[in-house]
């Protein structure tokens, strides 16, 4: 979480919030996270067979954020499904100003309905997802790490030649544990006004993604 460095003034105790030790690591170590995948994914296409197939997805809600997001897809066995994709959207805003930042990355293992390989129609999941988010609308903003583990239920339609829309949600359990802060103008700095860990039955999954699936041999 956040280191806190107590400050005095006039005998009156100010918390003030830096930006975690750790944030920068954990931002390469996402971006690296990131490349592996590409990298895996290319070379898994480089050695594809006619009895599996492998996607490259990307969810258009995410977009929407402003966090773009890029994933890969095995499909094997006729029925299963693994994906794996990351989203980030960390700008660097100062504090002052409203944001909605996040990154993430996240997976889903699916069955699907339909047992011809097609790997169309319905089908079901469980997904699981971990990240940082900082939101900030008015005085008050909200600056911590999430986690979510569910059940998700989606539908996939082909609208062209190796594209497919799969559109999806989810639901299950949701763990929240973030600062609250507010702009001190005083110290030209983010200020810590609270701290909460929430534990929850919410949504852990909502996407509208393209996909490209890569040509079988």
């Amino acid at each position: 979480m956040y280191s806190v460095v107590i400050l005095s003034l006039n005998h009156s105790v100010t918390y003030k919030v830096t930006p975690p030790k750790n944030t920068d690591m954990k931002q390469t170590t996402f971006a690296k996270a990131w490349l592996i995948l590409l990298m895996l994914t290319v070379s898994q296409c480089l050695h594809a067979q006619s009895s599996s197939k492998i996607g490259l997805r990307t969810n258009l809600a995410s977009w929407l954020t402003l966090a773009p997001n890029l994933g890969a897809e095995i499909y094997f066995n006729k029925s299963y499904s693994i994906t794996v994709d990351g989203s980030y959207g960390w700008w660097g805003f100062s504090g002052k100003q409203n944001a909605f930042q996040t990154w993430s990355i996240g997976g889903e293992a699916a069955y699907w309905f339909k047992t011809d390989s097609s790997f169309s129609g319905h089908h079901l999941g469980l997904s699981v997802r971990s990240g940082q988010f900082d939101v900030k609308y008015g005085d008050t903003g909200r600056r911590g790490q999430a986690s979510l583990a569910g059940i998700a239920y989606g539908y996939n339609w082909c609208i062209g030649n190796n594209w497919l829309i799969d559109a999806g949600l989810g639901i299950g359990y949701v763990r929240k544990k973030y600062d609250k802060y507010e702009w001190d103008d005083r110290f030209d700095d983010l200020h810590r006004i609270g701290k909460s860990t929430r534990n929850s039955f919410g949504m852990t999954d909502l996407h509208v993604s393209l996909i490209y699936r890569f040509p079988t041999k």
